[in-house]
């Protein structure tokens, strides 16, 4: 056995982001349980995904779009990236924003298939749409007609246009990715221009560096209207779930529009399920090696991990890296990469408990880190309030408003641009509904015979607030495993007077 086992691992445990990825994503996806969920066009021709950063939202995308290439249907992937967004900023109201933000989609849909049209034969229609790529000054009923036109003539050549879209993208997958059930879907949506929309916190981010959701928003507008607009259109929208709540949170975006949204979705995995992408994972590492199974004693000293403390619990690779994943898939691969770079550094052969133990600590402040990161603009505070109140994993209700609600006191902190009312239950159930939207605590429910299960977000979302109060009061409440580590060394930190209800740490 040799350390050059670990340049498998590299391969497998690459980037963690689709677009690092891309050389392998199409043999590392898996498949979420609820693809059928996420891909029913029911009750409308447009889908809103959305999910925190680092879920595979991207990677999702990716593999579908070229998934539907494979199966010689049109399919566009587009980001604010190929949209002229600061049309869409110029734009004094809403209303203009969304118009705006519907001519660039198409405008950008079009120039994509342009790209795309060598050697097919085609009409004037779609010459003429093709110019929209650099005639801003169009309006939204004549690129409307004009769309209709361009639908009804790129249909028939669909074929033509997904090879060369292949060829141009460079895809080359072997067999189908996706299982029956999207098969299914790709067959009751034939003939379809499938418009996928993604990494739209991209266009948040004015010229001027200021963050501003209203771009955002316009674009999920207008791609739904275009999915009501054209029947020939399929449309699918992912956004981060911390973005997507913080534009329902501002009164003036999309009040006038969430009630009719019918396409909504969240992409999630369970704890099991990153478990079967680290197994898949491991046996394509495996494979690569010589391996003809996922053999775990190629890269690991042992089957189990002995976590450190004094009963000397054991756990299997799989559980302990997954339970340490925070249900994101990026996660996972980090923590991999992490535990290969410390066997390297220590010159280990294979990986194990010491490399384990010494990692587990720098990985979970990092995850508080990136945690902190993403909910900047929700709660610019919410790395303090974590670290003045988790000095435990597990609380009482009671307890946990308590010490949520002492923060507004001891600082100012601001929720969706509001600053919390020290010592106030609102307060604490406000930022008690972020820490548990960021997944970093969750109610437990009780089974019995010591037995429990977890309330996420992603299941759950609206289940902490004031008016559940009497049902918020059953539920233990427990700081996500990856954290764990966190809140032993926070506990201990200098400066921390115990006691959860009055302690408080010197600034």
């Amino acid at each position: 056995m040799t350390i050059d086992n670990f340049e498998h691992l590299d391969k497998y445990f690459f980037g963690g982001e689709a677009e690092a990825e891309q050389e392998i994503r199409n043999d590392v996806f898996v498949e979420p349980t609820d693809l059928d969920e996420l891909l029913s066009f029911r009750t409308s021709r447009y889908k809103i995904i959305t999910a925190p950063k680092g879920v595979g939202k991207t990677l999702f995308l990716s593999v579908l779009n070229e998934t539907i290439l494979d199966d010689d249907q049109i399919s566009l992937l587009i980001t604010p990236k190929d949209i002229d967004c600061e049309q869409v900023f110029k734009k004094s109201t809403l209303a203009d924003q969304i118009t705006s933000a519907y001519n660039q989609i198409l405008i950008s849909a079009a120039a994509h298939v342009g790209t795309y049209m060598t050697g097919v034969g085609v009409s004037d229609a779609v010459v003429n749409l093709q110019k929209l790529a650099v005639d801003t000054g169009a309006t939204r009923l004549d690129i409307k007609s004009r769309v209709t036109r361009f639908l009804s003539e790129i249909t028939p050549n669909g074929k033509e246009i997904a090879a060369a879209a292949r060829a141009l993208q460079e895809i080359n997958k072997a067999t189908n990715i996706l299982k029956d059930d999207l098969k299914i879907v790709l067959q009751k949506n034939n003939q379809k221009l499938w418009l996928l929309l993604d990494d739209l916190e991209l266009a948040a981010v004015a010229q001027d560096g200021k963050i501003d959701y209203t771009a955002c928003w316009a674009l999920i507008c207008a791609a739904i209207d275009i999915a009501n607009d054209f029947q020939g259109v399929r449309c699918i929208v992912s956004v981060r779930s911390d973005i997507w709540h913080i534009m329902k949170a501002s009164k003036r975006l999309g009040a006038e529009r969430r009630d009719k949204i019918q396409g909504s979705s969240t992409l999630s995995f369970s704890e099991d399920e990153i478990r079967n992408i680290f197994s898949k994972r491991i046996l394509l590492a495996s494979r690569a090696a010589g391996g003809n199974f996922a053999d775990i004693g190629l890269f690991f000293q042992k089957d189990k991990i002995t976590l450190p403390g004094l009963q000397e619990t054991q756990r299997s690779w799989e559980q302990w890296i997954s339970k340490n994943s925070r249900d994101r898939p990026r996660d996972m691969v980090h923590l991999v990469q992490a535990l290969v770079k410390q066997a390297r550094s220590s010159k280990a052969k294979l990986i194990g408990d010491d490399q384990a133990h010494k990692v587990i600590s720098e990985f979970s402040k990092s995850r508080i880190a990136n945690l902190a990161e993403e909910y900047q603009q929700i709660c610019p505070q919410i790395k303090s309030v974590i670290q003045d109140f988790a000095i435990k994993t597990l609380f009482s209700f009671q307890e946990v408003i308590e010490a949520l609600k002492k923060c507004p006191s001891s600082r100012s902190t601001i929720v969706y641009g509001v600053a919390l009312t020290p010592n106030s239950n609102e307060s604490g159930v406000t930022l008690l509904s972020v820490l548990h939207m960021a997944n970093f605590i969750n109610p437990r429910e009780e089974l019995g015979n010591g037995k429990y299960v977890h309330k996420e977000f992603s299941k759950n979302p609206d289940f902490v607030s004031m008016d559940n109060w009497q049902e918020l009061e059953k539920h233990s409440w427990e700081i996500h495993p990856t954290f764990h580590s966190f809140v032993n060394q926070n506990k201990s930190a200098p400066g921390w007077v115990a006691g959860i209800t009055g302690g408080s740490r010197g600034q």
